[in-house]
């Protein structure tokens, strides 16, 4: 499956890694290029709870470089969503799923604002980040990750 997650910062580079580790083909969407040309020459360092790694994800500030995604992870601050999602609307095609593990409040409106309530699907984590340095963070704490579609329905999509 490809997924891309949209913010490198703590939780986007712990979920990156976490499905890297799956076996899924993660790719970073970022957009601070410094940070992005920081990990395409250092990679990321990840330690703390899941132990010490270094992985290298396709990482890029440029959506475009990225084809259509089967699920397109939102991990940006509150206030950049909309902003995020209108540069990661050219990702989505007619069965992916945009997911958001934000905290905060009025993040899945802003993502179906962009594109649509059939593509939206929103969830909770229990998982802690904390970013040390340019592409290190530390995986501080774990704990369970709660997804559903937005009517609450079980889907297969879901399950998958």
């Amino acid at each position: 499956m490809r997924v891309v997650i949209v913010g490198a910062g703590a939780m986007g580079c712990l979920f990156g890694f976490l499905l890297y580790k799956a076996g899924q083909e993660v790719w970073l969407l970022e957009k601070h290029s410094g940070l992005v040309s920081h990990i395409k020459k250092y990679g990321i360092q990840v330690e703390g709870m899941s132990g010490e790694h270094h992985f290298f994800p396709l990482i890029t500030s440029e959506a475009e470089e990225i084809k259509e995604a089967e699920l397109i992870l939102i991990f940006v601050k509150a206030f950049d969503t909309f902003q995020a999602i209108l540069k990661a609307k050219l990702l989505v095609g007619p069965d992916s799923v945009v997911l958001t593990l934000q905290n905060g409040i009025g993040n899945v409106e802003e993502i179906v604002r962009v594109v649509g309530y059939k593509q939206t699907m929103a969830g909770t984590t229990a998982q802690g980040a904390t970013v040390l340095g340019l592409g290190h963070i530390r995986h501080a704490g774990t704990g369970e990750t709660v997804i559903g579609e937005l009517d609450g329905e079980k889907t297969s999509r879901l399950e998958k």
